[in-house]
Order: C-alpha cells, then sequence, then structure tokens
C-alpha cells in the first residue's frame, strides 16, 4: 500500500475512534488497512429501524484519489441505489469523488441514502420504480426485509 493512502487511512481509523457514533461502526479487517468492515444501524423512525447493515469497504494504492469500492453484505438488500451484489451507487463514490472525504463521511452519506435515495440514477430498477410510484409497497417491502432479515 502507498505511503500516502497508508497515512490517509490511519487518520481517518483516528478520526473515525474519536468521533463516537452510536448507530456507525467501522474498522479495518484484521489489521489490513485496505480492508474494512462496517456495521450502520437503521435510523429511527424509518422502514429501516435498528437493522444492522454489514458493508465491506476495499481501498485501492490509489485511495485517497479514487474512491473505495463499498458493498452492502446483507442478502437481499433492497434499495434503488444500491446493486443486487450489494454495490453501492452513490455521486460521492464517482463523479463527485474528493480526496478530503473520510470514512466517516462515507458512511454518514450511506446511511442518509437508505433514506434520501436518488430514484432518477437508480442501480435496482425494480427498486427506484416501486419508490417513485408507490412509495407504501417500497416501504412494505423494506419493512418485510428488515423483520426476516436484517434485525438481530
Amino acid at each position: 500500500m502507498s505511503t500516502i493512502a497508508r497515512r490517509k487511512l490511519i487518520n481517518d481509523l483516528k478520526i473515525f475512534r474519536e468521533e463516537l457514533f452510536h448507530d456507525i461502526f467501522s474498522s479495518p479487517f484484521e489489521n489490513d488497512l485496505k480492508i474494512w468492515s462496517a456495521i450502520i444501524i437503521g435510523p429511527h423512525n424509518t422502514p429501516w429501524n435498528d437493522g444492522i447493515f454489514k458493508l465491506i469497504l476495499l481501498f485501492s494504492e490509489r485511495y485517497p484519489n479514487y474512491p473505495p469500492m463499498i458493498k452492502i453484505s446483507n442478502a437481499q438488500f433492497f434499495h434503488p441505489n444500491v446493486y443486487s451484489d450489494g454495490v453501492l451507487c452513490l455521486d460521492i463514490l464517482q463523479k463527485r469523488w474528493s480526496p478530503g472525504f473520510s470514512v466517516n463521511t462515507l458512511l454518514i452519506s450511506i446511511q442518509s441514502l437508505f433514506c434520501d435515495p436518488n430514484p432518477d440514477s437508480p442501480a435496482n430498477l425494480e427498486a427506484s420504480r416501486l419508490y417513485i410510484h408507490c412509495r407504501f409497497r417500497y416501504y412494505r417491502r423494506i419493512l418485510n426485509l428488515s423483520l426476516k432479515i436484517w434485525k438481530i
């Protein structure tokens, strides 16, 4: 791993540990700075309420000049901006990436995306259509998955 990437990830980890989130957790996987695991707890008063969402963050040698690849590893994740393999379609992971973004910034943005999807840039057409045309059915589907799969 390049020195620049290593320094940035060490700094991101330090910042993350200082912030003390109560609903977002993350750390390098088995002391490998290139692979992080994260858990985001679904925001209260939303269909995602108390769901436990597991993510994998993969950082390349080119980080922070290029964004990490982030994947939600929960089975059957249903969201307009998440591909069937769990990879996220999020503007700050693509066109709007900035080397100044931290792991905190990314995870907070992902948590926000749960409640505020971008149906104009869909990764999951079915979820996008439901979100746009029949929000009640979209929320019901999330609640059903949440009750069956995502909660402990």
